[in-house]
């Protein structure tokens, strides 16, 4: 289906997905439906000055926020990210380890700045 087959979306709309560079390397697939394969680097920019001396423990002052990609027979995948107050997302430290949920927690524990009272929970 294409984008174009939507009666409701104005021609304004449509427009700005085409003028976003952002949107630049999806646009057969945004526009048009098409399956387009993805390879390569997620973030086509991403280069050294994306990368900062490492920051550890984060500071006290950082919104905490953790992915985890939780799996029962391969390794768990977790990500440490805080919000500083210059509204940037720094990522700090990764966990990738197999083992049980209960080990999981905490080895997520032990990681947290300030503990695990630090560790607030976002749904």
């Amino acid at each position: 289906m294409s984008i174009f087959d939507n009666p409701h979306l104005h021609p304004d709309a449509i427009a700005s997905i085409k003028a976003d560079p952002v949107m630049k390397d999806e646009l057969d697939s945004i526009l048009y439906g098409l399956f387009v394969p993805k390879s390569g680097l997620i973030y086509k920019n991403f280069s050294d000055k994306n990368v900062i001396q490492p920051v550890y423990p984060a500071p006290s002052d950082w919104l905490i926020c953790l992915g985890i990609d939780p799996h029962p027979r391969t390794t768990h995948g977790v990500i440490f990210c805080g919000l500083t107050r210059d509204n940037a997302w720094i990522v700090f430290d990764e966990l990738l380890e197999q083992c049980t949920i209960k080990e999981l927690v905490g080895k997520i524990r032990a990681k947290m700045p300030g503990g695990a009272g630090h560790l607030t929970c976002l749904l």
